[in-house]
């Protein structure tokens, strides 16, 4: 009794000691702070940082930011925009929003303001993440209003940390949504210093879908990571393929938007497989509604049994339809240009594949998937289908690679 009762004192220091390192990793590093002075923001790995009243930090603030920098970089977390969940509401914000730009154009400044409200009513964090503000600013101003235009362009300058909220999928992190920002911004400046407004061209935008990265037709989605993220640790797999289970493991190195270079490895104690792949986004829908991927694979194969070595070359594609914003269906299918007798099974698991997903949050999806003789239901995160097969009576983790 009094061993187990030491035992768990140990194992409580431990646990502690592995807090307290997770939790000083996690601080503020100087050489990640970067200040942008076309829009006298500064941010911290790309992310504009903010003080705890989420003011945004300027040039004017940054000693005030530093001196508390382990602290208020904690909080930065709780100030990010929530954009996990996928839903139709983004579609409808986006066309409230679209409702704004069009008023605009219009002139129809008095309802360019009051859809304005209406947006906010509607999604209370969009005064944060977006630029409506600045709209409501530019309207008050055209309409003569200067003291209302004043606080409406303060509101902007202050709080107001991107043109388009990261809810809108896919419009906020283009090289225009941020060389527009950085325009209303120097826009708003001057007018609160000399009471002028150059004249600027406000687009109007369309709902996009959200795509999960590497789901079937699509490839890297910048939104599911890091703003410089290039090397990406795909995933895991574990299948059952002729009668042997085989591990699996895959990461993709971004060489482009649009295409990745991905290499990956499949073995058991009999065979083993290494796989270098080119993942090129083929071409897709203006709105990401579909899209297609086309995949050239090499192998480089071992056989423990004849101990001989191949290269065994294959063309993988995959087409992805949203049919709702929270739910796609996706087709993939494997070509394999040389499979002997000796390779055949292990190539099977690469045939054709139907699956429809729902998506639940950001990167993951519930999903079922039929292939030839067997249905898998389970959720997909990433590229890999965690489920059950149905046909094996068995846990199943596939990765999908192409």
């Amino acid at each position: 009794m009094m061993r187990t009762v030491a035992c768990f004192k140990r194992a409580g220091r431990y646990i502690i000691c592995a807090g307290i390192i997770l939790y000083t990793s996690a601080c503020f590093r100087t050489r990640h702070l970067a200040y942008h002075e076309s829009c006298n923001l500064y941010t911290y790995r790309n992310v504009p940082l903010r003080l705890p009243d989420r003011r945004l930090v300027t040039i004017a603030n940054i000693d005030t930011f530093l001196m508390q920098a382990q602290t208020n970089y904690l909080m930065q977390g709780r100030m990010k925009e929530n954009d996990l969940s996928i839903s139709r509401f983004d579609h409808i914000l986006v066309s409230q929003y679209d409702s704004v730009v069009m008023a605009m154009e219009s002139k129809n400044y008095a309802q360019a303001i009051a859809s304005g409200e209406k947006l906010k009513n509607m999604y209370r964090a969009v005064e944060f993440y977006s630029d409506i503000s600045f709209l409501q600013g530019y309207a008050w101003a055209s309409l003569g209003n200067r003291d209302s235009a004043r606080v409406a362009f303060e509101k902007f300058l202050n709080y107001a940390g991107q043109k388009y909220p990261s809810r809108f999928r896919g419009l906020s992190r283009t090289l225009a949504a941020r060389d527009q920002y950085c325009r209303e911004r120097s826009a708003a400046v001057g007018y609160l210093y000399h009471d002028t407004l150059p004249s600027l061209i406000f687009q109007r935008i369309a709902p996009v879908f959200y795509y999960q990265s590497f789901s079937p037709g699509y490839g890297y989605n910048p939104d599911d990571f890091q703003t410089d993220a290039r090397w990406i640790f795909s995933g895991v797999g574990w299948e059952y393929v002729a009668d042997q289970s085989l591990f699996q493991a895959n990461t993709v190195y971004m060489l482009h938007p649009r295409l990745g270079l991905s290499t990956g490895i499949r073995f058991n104690q009999h065979v083993q497989l290494l796989c270098a792949a080119l993942p090129w986004q083929a071409t897709w829908a203006t709105n990401r509604r579909w899209g297609v991927k086309l995949t050239p694979l090499l192998f480089f194969a071992h056989s423990n049994h004849t101990d001989r070595y191949r290269l065994i070359p294959m063309a993988g594609m995959s087409v992805g339809y949203h049919f709702h914003p929270r739910y796609y269906a996706g087709f993939s299918a494997g070509f394999p240009f040389v499979h002997p007798d000796e390779w055949q099974p292990y190539f099977e698991s690469f045939q054709w594949r139907v699956s429809l997903n729902a998506h639940i949050v950001k990167n993951l999806s519930a999903s079922v998937a039929y292939s030839p003789h067997t249905v898998v239901t389970g959720i997909t995160v990433s590229n890999t289908l965690l489920g059950y097969d149905w046909g094996s009576r068995r846990v199943v983790l596939i990765l999908q690679i192409f």
